[in-house]
């Protein structure tokens, strides 16, 4: 279990730790299976015991560096198996394999991996120790206290040589190590901030999505009210051109949505006419007060012709569309049908012409009478009767001109009437005349104060 969870790669909260974590359970992991196979080779085919031993153990140090790193020792499990391995290429050389290819290639391929997995004081530590251990090898061949299985010609030349080689393989090593991790540290905070940016885009996106669909549930609800709106609905584009009728306007108008669509507010069809029928100048027209104005108009009338001839008579509510920029995009209307209304109102007035005529042409007085025994109203015909006009006796106390004689009696009939509403009753008694006489005239009166029309 221990050797599974070492084998394992590394994981940790911080970015930049779990890739330097991984980075060198790579490099770590990569020497394992190198070392690991090299002593097997050197062991089992070239029976070099001595040095498979060593190679093996360099891979229990792999094992032992993966640990570290899986615990967050980092620099020291990359010190322990770099100071292993130079240990290895020392003894390798000691033994008498030679300065020259081993350590041309061992060496500066340690000073890499130092450089990408130590920090600079460990990489600094191992460069030296690799140049010490070189100039070691070195005096120890040229001065016989080792033999070389290989016959080889060393000297301190190639001390020289080889420990420039490795300071130069070092530094540039040490440069290119630096610069790849800021790049890489770079790298990966551009990654994080994309990543950051594509969450934030993300949300943006769904916002914008719910937003589409409120917006969509809105301008449903909208369009459910248009058409099952009781009055008529239109909108009038800024050229003047109608661009919407909703059903009820359709009725009003008597015309199909993409007939009413084809004309302007003031096409010659609709044959506009105020209430005497006379022509209406177009600056008077809804849609033109509301555009030059940039202000609501309300109870606007007309009269239209619909397409079967009859003359329709509209009361047009409009008020001014603003787009985005702030600027007036057209009007937006509602029509509704007053044609009935119209109607009723000039029959009501006609009939009240006809009794008013009916009433101040009749000999008789017709008075109305408040509870109170005020007159509300006389007709003309007092002036022939009694000598006052009808706006001399009007709001005026109804008893004042009656005889003394009389007024108790007719103060008491008065009474007996208010008490019950629709009774009727007549009375005769003496009223006072403009030039002082005393006339005898007959009341007849109906008791109304219960119809509202009359109070």
């Amino acid at each position: 279990m221990r050797l599974k969870e070492s084998l394992a790669p590394p994981g940790f909260a911080d970015e930049d730790q779990s890739f330097d974590a991984r980075l060198l359970w790579l490099i770590l992991s990569t020497l394992l299976a190198t070392s690991t196979l090299m002593a097997v080779i050197l062991s089992l085919i070239l029976h070099f015991y001595s040095t498979s031993a060593m190679l093996a153990f360099g891979s229990l140090m792999c094992l032992t560096g993966m640990r570290l790193t899986r615990r967050g020792h980092l620099q020291t499990a990359g010190l322990l198996v770099s100071l292993s391995f130079v240990a290895i290429l020392t003894y390798i050389l000691c033994v008498g394999y030679g300065i020259h290819d081993i350590a041309l290639l061992g060496y500066p391929v340690m000073s890499i991996i130092a450089g990408l997995i130590l920090n600079g004081r460990g990489f600094l530590a191992i460069t030296i120790l690799s140049i010490v251990s070189i100039g070691g090898i070195v005096y120890s061949e040229v001065n016989g206290l080792i033999e070389t299985r290989y016959s080889q010609d060393t000297s301190f030349i190639d001390f020289i040589s080889i420990s420039a080689i490795l300071a130069t393989t070092a530094v540039y090593v040490r440069l290119l190590a630096g610069n790849l991790r800021q790049n890489i540290i770079r790298a990966r905070r551009n990654e994080r901030a994309l990543a950051e940016t594509n969450l934030e885009l993300q949300g943006r996106t769904l916002e914008l999505e719910r937003q589409g669909v409120a917006l969509q549930q809105e301008r449903d609800l909208v369009s459910r009210l248009m058409e099952t709106s009781p009055v008529g609905i239109v909108r009038v584009d800024r050229t003047g051109r109608i661009a919407f009728a909703n059903q009820r306007a359709e009725q009003i108008l008597g015309l199909a949505r993409d007939e009413i669509t084809q004309r302007s507010y003031n096409a010659s069809e609709w044959k506009i006419a105020d209430d005497a029928g006379g022509p209406i100048p177009d600056e008077q027209l809804p849609f033109r007060q509301v555009i030059e104005s940039g202000q609501p108009v309300y109870d606007v009338r007309l009269g239209i012709e619909s397409s079967d001839g009859r003359r329709v008579y509209l009361s047009i509510n409009g008020a001014p569309i603003i787009d985005e920029a702030g600027q007036i995009d057209g009007m937006v209307a509602a029509i509704e049908d007053i044609t009935e209304r119209k109607q009723a109102s000039e029959a009501l007035r006609a009939s009240q012409e006809r009794f008013r005529a009916l009433i101040e042409n009749i000999s008789e007085v017709i008075a109305l009478v408040d509870a109170d025994g005020n007159l509300r109203y006389i007709s003309p015909a007092v002036e022939r009767i009694l000598g006052y006009t009808a706006e001399e006796r009007l709001g005026r106390d109804g008893f004042e001109l009656v005889h003394p004689d009389d007024a108790a009696t007719l103060r008491a009939a008065f009474a007996d009437l208010l008490k019950e509403p629709g009774r009727r009753a007549t009375i005769e008694f003496r009223i006072l005349h403009k030039n002082g006489d005393w006339r005898w005239v007959e009341l007849t009166g109906h008791n109304m104060l219960y119809a509202p029309n009359v109070q």
